[in-house]
């Protein structure tokens, strides 16, 4: 092999590092000087070689330049001399030799060997050909180090392959064929050949930009890189007419886009297939996306950065391409390099000075706000990926423009974001810039706004006062100041706006501009000073205020404060501001001095002062400030507390006024001796008062702070700490001994830690207690000399506590020790310095910091003072901190103004964009900083960056075009303009409004109307569709919609003459279908008409055929793939043409594809457009099945394209062959073979047959999915007959169907729509997707019922068991094939139940997740229907087994809206009669007939029924709007028990034109009786209420789910009266008998027994539906209105009930259910309405003794209407008219013809019977029944029935009703039979040794209370009882009762009625012996 030196071993040479510089250079010269010495080849790049070695020079510090040099000599001197030279160019390394041997001009051998290459250069240009020309000259001495010499264009393709290394490749995605190969490789190198003129080129780039299309995109990546050669054409030339530029920008972007749908492509699961493979165990590769996509956008920036400064027309192409490299990174997840977001950068700062610099900028601003745009896009893409943290600052200075901010708000936004992102620190700064935006913004608004609220101007004042600071504004100073004035009489109430106004005024008077701060210190002077003057002269301050009031506020002209007054003492003292010391010194005279005048409210004002009476005493330049303090400290005054004078007095001790000294000694004496107890301390001061020194405090040199603190090390323990303080504690110790522990605790305390652990130990009691004991009398003998180190000790813990030192300047006594220790030891130095230390710190401990043992920072006022510590003194008052936080946002302050200014231009003129040029003179009026008024450029900048100003601007421009050229101008800079939008947000909404839109067309579409005529004009038209075309890729939808209407109306229009012009250039000829295509895809209507729209399509459809057809014999073919283009998208549309005409143009289309017959890449889009064109078309067919016919030839044809290279052209022939299967012919052809029969028929020669084909493909996993999946549908349509599924059995065994299926279900199934993020496709893994899975399912679902074999097979295989465990892995994207994966899924399980319901049960039955993963399918809206129905099929299925059923009720409990949806998206009226009605329905009635039949106690019925009481929300979309309209519009008012079952959630108020809610929230119920009673409604119209046909089963499905419904559901019975059913209902019969008025027997005689049967059967859907709704015990029917009508209705349905027995039971049961919970319906049923002869009581009556007499006695067939009746006669027994119509009805004279009350009439049931008796007994109960009759025969009934019978217990219940009528008295008592009767029940012994848990006294009761009710009438009666036996037998029963009950309570209290009948018992022995 060959020895190489790679390039990026060359690329070494330049590296950072020293040692691998080094190294590199080295290993190259080692190899360099083998090969030259051997005579070896060496394979390198040596003009690279060479540029590396000069580049080596440009490092510091030189090293190995003899060596470089050296090779250099060897490279020029050898073979690769000329390809190293021409390389660089002999001229160029001239120059770069010169620049060489300046640095090496210190080193005499480098300079000798740079002479040398200096001569071998020039012995190389006096060899050299000078057949160049001049111009190819200076094109090669312009050539720079990194360009590549043009002239070289035949290597050019190598040398950009040597740019790329191993790394760069991958394995190819796919591999051409040779014929492929060929064709590519010819384009490729006349776009590589040197000698093709640009013509020629130029046409080759047109021919690939058209036939691109024809091959996968990967193919341009591969060998012979057609991509590079494009890529070796992308630069841009000199001459601007050269339009070839932009023909390899337009290539190259119709290559990236293509690319990019192939991406996508290769990521839709349904294009992928294993082929890959064999592909990457071939070897064959391809350069790797990412590297090519790095490259062109790394080329194309660095053309767009020398395009830029120009008015080019290629930068629309250069950002296009840009952008689609853009889109192929967010795809590929790539990151953006550094350099080429830094070129962009540097391009934007230098169009960034280039505008600033000219006065003209709105290109170049639009320039740069399009790059900014760039910029940012790819920010935002790299954002994602964590890149270098310093990309953020690229666009950081954007933040502070802000006309970008206004115009951009999104991007500025993300700017924002992303720096915040990388650097916390700028959060806080961007927080406050917009904080201070606001402020701006506000104080603006104030100005333009004067008379705003002073309390919101008080509350805000904060935020101007930040603005006050910029603006320099005295206007609104003055504004502010007279807002807090205007609040004075505000103050009292709300004190939180005294709070602000009193911050505001501090604000003011910290402001640091020295004239705002003048004229407010000034501003608060004038009002106290006119507020004085009021008080003077007893006038109002404050309208509406009395100044007391006032006063006692605190206010003197402006609300005051300690902090106020604080500051103004501060500025008193603050000697170097004369003016406002001043004003300051004036202010507080003015206030100390207003005690006369103030009165009672001085002390209000005082409480002010208190605490700042230290630092007032501060000011001693002022005499009177003096003087009036010590007024007010003088302590016969008495005006301040006690503490307060003390401690003044003490302050004056340190004034440098030695007058002021003496009085505050004096004073102090004074006020010590005042003192209680004070003669029991030391010394007595007015003894000793004439030698102390008034200078007693004030030290000649303060103490130093280091001093007290020296820095030495520890040398103390803890333990000798507490030992100290534990001797100080002994009360009996040695004064010397407590003395010596003082005084070392002292010395400890010059350690700071150490005052940490006294402070800890609270040692300052003891040390206290020191103090006062050695001054006190009493122990001063005890602690001599303890004062001193006490005292010391104090002052260091002082210092260290600032707790301690705050509470003990609370404390007056330790003032008084320390004065008296002052005294006492006047003359020790020390202990001076340390009392006056300590009175210091106590004094001022507010106004101290101490920073641990460095220093005391005190305030300067208190500098003026004596100090006895050295004192670093700090202005503690610094002047407003707020505005200046606000200084450092900006770098300089021109930038700063700039932003200031366009806020305050845009603010000023209410946001309004543009600002009007006449605000440049109006800001003038505004008193604010002049630097800050908006300059003539400012505003031109600002217009220039508003996109619609721009807009307009060149609006005008092509308005006002006087040349072409100008026009072309105005056309490229909008397009540009058009480039430079926000972000997230609608770029036809931020750029172009309807209107202006509108005006654009009109500019343009004039220029458009007429086809050009010369060169110029086709270079205009040029340019404007390339404008309309950037329009509708916008989209601008205005100029999309006036194109087309012009199309519309003038079909001649230039457009599409253009396109019957074949002399017109091909490139415009491409532009136009690509125009109109893309044109027509956005305008779908014209202002709602689509007619005009129809015509225009079928037009250009039959006009683009014609052309079509009339290019073809000239084999214009690149026109042709033009026009299909156009035509394809055409074909998608609605076309006006018919069937027979559409199949013509099928069958051509078929013959042009083909004419073109190629089984190979190349013309593939050739048949993929033809291909796609038929099925477009066949959509469109009425009839297709009657009209899609093909010959022979085209089948055979199409099956040939199933083995085509290329996947879509698979696809569409399958497809079209699967069309071809469904062609059943016309009436005439029956006798021929259609339809797949026909293929099969035709393909029959294929191998194994077509059925077999299509298996095979189905199984072939190295083919794509969707083709596979076409050919299994194809299969599936194959399984139609018996003798089929055998063939297709043997087929599927053969192919091993069942072992492929279980393997793919095992395998890698992938059920998103997408591949995985990170799927290798190169890898060739086998996987399963969810429309294979489906395709198994179908396949499953037709062999499974048709064929036992494979049905056994299928189900004990393990892909029954396998399969549903796909619903448990989860979904991480919606994929609509999922769902209808699972609807066939569903659909296969569900056909196992008839046969193979066990294997359910095993499995589905049996898995908790499953279910509940299954019942969550429905949570996504399913579009398809067939899927819905699938898995409501296996939901029925699943609702056979009781535990599915189970779980089911319990997640349909949970997620009731799940399952509601998709029953009110069922229940609509275009859905009647389809199968998702119908199976929905079926699904409701399952669900409601389980929950009735499991009742309330179940839990599942429970559950189900609870689900549909609650509430819950649903969409509009699954809510029918109509529905809700009649849920909200009721008109019927709910009552308070219905609101509560609504649970509050119905609105009724609703507006009839209110617009829908986005969610409806209502009881389930009520939302599926809504959707049913429309349907209800819908199917029972007037034309349907005539009843002239069988009820349909949709009218039979509604009607019993509605029932059911009604019966289960409260709030579906509330809604029912809501929607008024039963008027809907009755007036269903009512339009029936209006129609037919003949007799039932008339009308069964006219029309025969059929339509009878028909008629009876809707009467029945009917009054099915009122027997369910008024089944339940809430359904009374209680309006007079509605009885009335439903009386009059069932008594005109009377006459039909002899026609039919079910018919009649039917109504009796309706009657029954009415008349059971309405009492109204007793009544109304009762009475005998006008114009009918009986009541319907009567009727009854009469039937049921009609059916009663003609019973036979061995039948009870009709025992239900007997029973029925008698139930409703016996509901109607409550009213007296029903029981006065049973009376004179005779009814009880039927129990005389009664077996066995008449021994002779016929027996009857027993159950008749009993029927009977329970009438009897029950009306028996009213005075009306219980007369006595038939006793004998009751009383036999008795004796012969059983005891306990039911007959027994009625009869005897009959007796005890008789027994309670009084008339009945004498009549019972003097019959035998009932005293026999009575006598032998109460006789009666029952067994109760068996303990017998069901024993029973009833029968006993009953006689008992009878006798009871009979003994009640009188002591007539009671005699008559007394003498028969009953009087016995009752005493008997009574004593047994009694034993069994003392005996056994617990059994007596089991026994039934035992404890009724021993208390009757005992009333009844009570009446006897009474």
């Amino acid at each position: 092999m060959s020895l190489q030196l790679s390039p990026a071993t060359i690329q070494k040479l330049t590296h950072e590092s020293l040692e691998i510089r080094l190294r590199t250079l080295e290993q190259i010269s080692n190899k360099l000087s083998r090969a030259f010495e051997h005579n070896e080849s060496l394979e390198f790049k040596a003009g690279e070689l060479c540029k590396q070695l000069i580049r080596w020079f440009g490092f510091e510090p030189l090293s190995a330049t003899q060596l470089v040099l050296k090779l250099l000599i060897k490279i020029l001197r050898s073979s690769y001399s000329e390809q190293a030279i021409g390389s660089l160019g002999s001229e160029r390394f001239m120059r770069e030799m010169e620049k060489v041997r300046h640095r090496v001009r210190k080193l005499s051998t480098e300079s000798e060997m740079v002479d040398e290459i200096k001569v071998i250069l020039s012995e190389y240009n006096g060899r050299k050909n000078t057949n160049i020309t001049n111009k190819e000259k200076e094109v090669i001495e312009a050539i720079s180090l990194v360009d590549r010499d043009k002239l070289e264009s035949v290597n050019k393709s190598k040398e950009f392959l040597n740019r790329f290394g191993l790394d760069d490749y991958e394995p190819a995605w796919s591999k051409p064929t040779a014929a492929d190969f060929a064709a590519i490789s010819l384009i490729a190198d006349i776009l590589t050949n040197s000698t093709v003129d640009k013509a020629e080129i130029t046409n080759t780039l047109l021919h690939l930009e058209v036939t691109m299309h024809d091959y996968p995109a990967e193919y341009m990546l591969q060998i012979p890189h057609v991509f590079l050669s494009l890529l070796n054409l992308y630069e841009p030339y000199v001459d601007e007419e050269d339009d070839m530029f932009q023909d390899v920008a337009r290539t190259i972007k119709t290559y990236l886009h293509m690319l990019l749908l192939r991406l996508k492509e290769r990521q839709n699961i349904s294009a992928y297939s294993t082929n890959s493979e064999m592909l990457q165990l071939s070897g064959y590769q391809q350069l790797k996306l990412n590297t090519i996509i790095k490259y062109v956008l790394e080329q194309s920036v660095q053309i767009l950065e020398s395009l830029v400064c120009e008015l080019r027309r290629e930068i629309q192409g250069v950002v296009e391409i840009i952008s689609a490299c853009l889109q192929l990174c967010r795809i590929e997840n790539l990151t953006i390099n550094k350099n080429i977001l830094s070129t962009l950068h540097k391009t934007i700062l230098g169009l960034r000075r280039c505008f600033e610099q000219d006065g003209h900028f709105t290109l170049n601003r639009i320039k740069y706000l399009l790059i900014v745009c760039l910029l940012d896009d790819m920010l935002m893409h790299n954002k994602n990926y964590q890149t270098d943290e310093g990309d953020h600052q690229l666009l950081a200075f954007l933040l502070g423009d802000y006309t970008f901010k206004v115009n951009f708000p999104q991007r500025y936004r993300h700017i924002e974001e992303c720096t915040k992102m990388y650097d916390f620190k700028t959060v806080f700064h961007y927080e406050k810039l917009r904080n201070y935006d606001s402020c701006m913004r506000f104080a603006i608004s104030l100005m333009r706004h004067p008379d705003s609220k002073s309390e919101a101007i008080v509350m805000n004042g904060k935020d101007i006062c930040v603005a006050l600071e910029s603006l320099k504004s005295i206007q609104l100073i003055e504004l502010i100041f007279n807002a807090v004035l205007d609040c004075n009489k505000l103050y009292i109430s709300e004190p939180t706006l005294r709070e602000k106004a009193a911050e505001l005024l501090l604000e003011l008077l910290r402001l640091k501009y020295e004239p705002l701060k003048i004229h407010a210190y000034k501003m608060i002077s004038m009002a106290v000073k006119r507020h004085f003057a009021c008080l003077m002269q007893c006038e109002r301050y404050c309208i509406g205020l009395a100044n007391e009031q006032l006063m006692e506020s605190q206010v003197l002209g402006v609300p005051l404060s300690s902090e106020l007054i604080l500051h103004l003492i501060y500025t008193c003292g603050d000697n170097l501001k004369q003016s406002i010391c001043k004003i300051s010194e004036e202010i507080l005279l003015l206030i100390l001095k207003s005690q006369n005048l103030l009165g009672e409210h001085w002390p209000k004002f005082l409480e002010l002062f208190l605490p700042l009476l230290p630092v007032l005493q501060c000011c001693t330049h002022s005499q009177s400030i003096v003087e009036l303090v010590q007024k007010l400290l003088d302590p016969d005054a008495k005006q301040l507390p006690f503490l307060t004078v003390l401690q003044g007095n003490i302050v004056f001790m340190f004034h440098r006024d030695s007058k002021v000294r003496s009085e505050a000694i004096t004073r102090l004496i004074y006020i010590i001796n005042s003192v209680p107890d004070a003669d029991k301390y030391v010394p007595n001061l007015l003894h000793i008062s004439d030698v102390i020194p008034n200078d007693i405090c004030i030290m000649k040199n303060p103490r130093e702070y280091q001093s007290i603190f020296p820095d030495i090390t520890p040398s103390f323990e803890r333990d000798t700490l507490h030992n100290l303080l534990s001797m100080l504690e002994i009360a009996d110790v040695e004064p010397v001994i407590r003395k010596t522990t003082l005084m070392q605790l002292n010395i400890m305390c010059q350690q700071w830690h150490m005052l940490a652990s006294l402070c800890e130990e609270s040692a300052h009691y003891l040390i206290l207690q020191a103090l006062e004991n050695s001054l006190s009398v009493a122990s001063y003998e005890d602690y001599t000399g303890a004062a001193v180190p006490a005292i010391g000790m104090l002052c260091k813990m002082l210092l260290y506590d600032a707790a301690l030192r705050s509470e003990l300047s609370e404390t007056p006594n330790i003032y008084v020790l320390l004065l008296r220790a002052l005294c006492l030891y006047q003359n020790d130095m020390q202990l001076r310095q340390d009392v006056c230390v300590c009175l210091f710190l106590l004094l001022y401990t507010n106004f101290l910091v101490v920073l641990g043992n460095q220093r005391v920072e005190a305030p300067t006022l208190v500098g003026n003072l004596g100090l006895p510590l050295r004192c670093v003194l700090q202005s503690f008052e610094q002047g407003n901190i707020t505005p200046y936080e606000y200084e450092n946002l900006f770098k300089i302050e021109s930038e700063c103004n700039s932003y200031l200014r366009h806020l305050l231009a845009i603010s000023l003129c209410d946001n309004q964009i543009p600002v009007p040029k006449q605000y440049l003179e109006e800001q003038k009026n505004y008193d604010f900083n002049v630097e800050l008024q908006l300059t003539l450029r400012d505003w031109r900048l600002m217009n220039a960056t508003i996109p619609k100003q721009n807009v307009q601007r060149f609006l005008r421009a092509i308005l006002n075009a006087t040349d072409h050229s100008s026009l072309i101008n105005a056309s490229i800079s909008l397009q540009l303009q058009f480039f430079v939008h926000d972000q997230k947000s609608s770029v036809d909404a931020t750029l172009m409004p309807d209107k202006i839109a509108d005006e654009l067309y009109n500019l343009i579409g004039k220029y458009l109307q007429l086809p050009p005529g010369n060169e110029a004009d086709y270079q205009l038209f040029e340019a404007l569709i390339d404008l309309c075309q950037l329009c509708v890729n916008l989209p601008l939808q205005v100029i999309c919609v006036r194109l087309v209407k012009e199309l519309v109306s003038d079909f001649r229009h230039a457009i599409i003459d253009l396109l019957k012009n074949v002399n017109i250039s091909l490139r415009l000829y491409n532009k136009l279908t690509i125009l109109l295509a893309n044109v027509l895809k956005v305008v779908t209507t014209l202002n709602g008409d689509d007619t005009n729209l129809r015509i225009l399509h079928s037009n250009l459809f039959e006009l683009i055929f014609q052309l079509i057809i009339q290019h073809f014999p000239k084999r214009d073919l690149l026109r042709i793939r033009c026009l299909l283009g156009l035509l394809k998208t055409l074909s998608a549309f609605d076309i006006t043409i018919t069937d027979e005409k559409l199949m013509s143009y099928c069958k051509r289309l078929i013959k042009l594809s083909l004419a073109l017959k190629s089984f190979t890449q190349t013309g593939s889009r050739w048949q993929i457009d033809c291909l796609t064109i038929v099925c477009q078309l066949y959509a469109q067919l009425e009839e297709p099945q009657r009209h899609f016919s093909l010959c022979e030839s085209s089948v055979k044809y199409l099956s040939g394209l199933c083995g085509h290279c290329d996947r879509q052209v698979r696809a569409l022939a399958w497809c079209i062959l699967t069309h071809a299967s469904c062609y059943v012919g016309h009436d005439s052809q029956r006798s021929v073979t259609f339809g797949f029969r026909f293929l099969e028929d035709i393909l029959s020669y294929l191998p194994g047959g077509f059925m077999a084909c299509c298996l095979c493909t189905f199984l072939d996993v190295g083919e794509t999915i969707v083709v596979r999946q076409l050919a299994a549908n194809l299969f599936v349509s194959f399984l139609t007959g018996m003798e089929r599924y055998e063939e297709a059995y043997k087929l599927l065994t053969r192919h091993k169907f069942l072992p492929y299926s279980i393997e793919a279900i095992r395998g890698n199934c992938i059920l998103e729509r997408h591949l995985p993020p990170h799927f290798d496709l190169n890898f060739g893994m086998k996987i399963t997707s969810c429309e294979l899975i489906s395709c198994l399912c179908r396949i499953c679902y037709r062999m499974l019922p048709c064929h036992s074999l494979f049905a056994s097979e299928l189900c004990e295989s393990d892909f029954m068991f396998k399969l549903y465990e796909l619903l448990k892995i989860p979904l991480t994207n919606s994929n609509p094939a999922y769902y209808i994966m699972w609807g066939d899924i569903c659909r296969l399980y569900a056909a196992c139940y008839p046969t193979n319901f066990s294997v359910l049960k095993r499995t589905l039955c049996r898995d908790q997740v499953w279910l509940t993963n299954f019942y969550k399918l429905l949570e996504t809206h399913i579009d398809s229907d067939a899927v819905v129905i699938n898995i409501l099929q296996l939901f029925l299925v699943l609702c056979k087994d009781e535990l599915a059923y189970a779980k089911l009720c319990f997640q349909i409990t949970k997620a009731p809206e799940l399952l509601l949806t998709v029953f009110l998206r069922a229940f609509t009226i275009s859905n009647i009669n389809t199968p998702l009605q119908r199976y929905s329905l079926a699904t409701l009635s399952l669900l409601l007939i389980k929950a009735q039949n499991n009742g309330a106690n179940h839990a599942n019925g429970h559950s189900f029924l609870i689900a549909l009481e609650q509430s819950v929300e649903i969409a509009n979309k699954g809510c029918d709007n109509i529905i809700c309209t009649e849920l909200n519009n009721s008109e019927e008012k709910i009552s308070k028990q219905q609101h509560n079952i609504y649970d509050d959630r119905i609105s009724l108020d609703a507006k009839d034109n209110a617009p829908p809610a986005p969610a409806v929230t209502r009881s389930a119920a009520v939302l599926l009786f809504a959707a049913l009673f429309r349907l209800f409604q819908h199917l029972y119209s007037a034309a349907d209420c005539k009843f002239e046909s069988a009820p349909s089963k949709a009218q039979v499905q509604v009607s019993e789910t509605m029932g059911i419904l009604l019966s289960l559901s409260l709030a579906a019975r509330m809604a029912a009266k809501q929607f008024k059913l039963f008027d809907k209902i009755t007036q269903a019969f009512n339009v029936f008998f209006d129609q037919f008025k003949c007799s039932a027997t008339t009308f069964v005689r006219r029309y025969g027994d059929n339509k009878k049967m028909t008629l009876v059967k809707n009467f029945q859907i009917l009054l099915n539906v009122q027997i369910h709704w008024f089944s339940a015990s809430d359904a009374a029917l209680t309006n007079n209105l509605q009885c009335v009508a439903l009386s009059k209705l069932i008594m005109q349905l009377w006459p039909w009930l002899p026609h039919s027995g079910e018919l009649k039971e039917l109504v009796l049961k309706v009657l029954c259910y009415h008349s059971e919970h309405s009492f109204v319906m007793c009544q109304q049923f009762s009475v005998v309405f006008s114009g009918f002869a009986h009541s319907l009581l009567q009727l009854v009556i009469k039937l049921i003794v009609a059916e009663t007499t003609r019973v036979k006695p061995n039948t009870s067939e009709n025992y239900p209407v007997i029973r029925t009746g008698l139930r409703m006669i016996m509901n109607c027994c409550s009213c007296i008219e029903g029981r006065v119509t049973i009376i004179k009805a005779h009814m009880m004279d039927m129990f005389d013809s009664m077996h066995p009350f008449h021994l002779k009439s016929p027996k009857i049931k027993a159950e008749i019977l009993h029927s009977w008796l329970e009438f009897w007994e029950l009306f028996s109960r009213y005075p009306e029944g219980a007369n006595t009759r038939n006793l004998r025969a009751l009383c036999d009934v008795v004796s012969r029935s059983p005891p306990s019978g039911n007959a027994r217990l009625l009869t005897l219940r009959i007796l005890r009703n008789m027994c309670f009528l009084p008339s009945n008295r004498s009549a019972l008592v003097a019959s035998t039979d009932f005293i026999c009767t009575v006598n032998t029940i109460i006789e009666h012994q029952l067994n109760v040794s068996l303990k017998q848990k069901c024993t029973s006294y009833e029968e006993q009761l009953i006689a008992c209370v009878g006798v009871w009710k009979l003994a009640s009438g009188g002591a007539k009666y009671v005699a008559m009882l007394r003498s028969t036996n009953l009087a016995k037998h009752l005493r008997q029963l009574h004593e047994r009762l009694s034993t069994l009950k003392e005996a056994d309570p617990k059994q007596f209290s089991q026994m039934l009625f035992a404890g009724d009948l021993f208390y009757v018992l005992g009333v009844l022995l009570d009446i006897f012996n009474n």
